[in-house]
């Protein structure tokens, strides 16, 4: 079977904002702009909002643009 036989799945709004953070997570801890603290806050607020990493985001840009 080839690929054009199995289509991707449409995703709805949520989902894809769900898996969008959990992209853009992924890539700022693998980032090395952005400093070990910052690194260990965000792996904190990921877990503090587990099921939620927009949410998660959002609080580490408040974070980051406080200081």
């Amino acid at each position: 079977m080839s690929e054009s036989d199995h289509p991707l799945p449409v995703l709805d709004a949520a989902a894809e904002a769900h898996y969008r953070s959990l992209w853009i997570i992924q890539h700022l801890l693998e980032a090395q702009e952005l400093g070990v603290d910052s690194k260990a806050r965000l792996k904190e607020l990921v877990a503090e909002h587990t099921g939620d990493p927009e949410q998660a985001l959002l609080e580490h840009l408040r974070t980051v643009v406080r200081r």
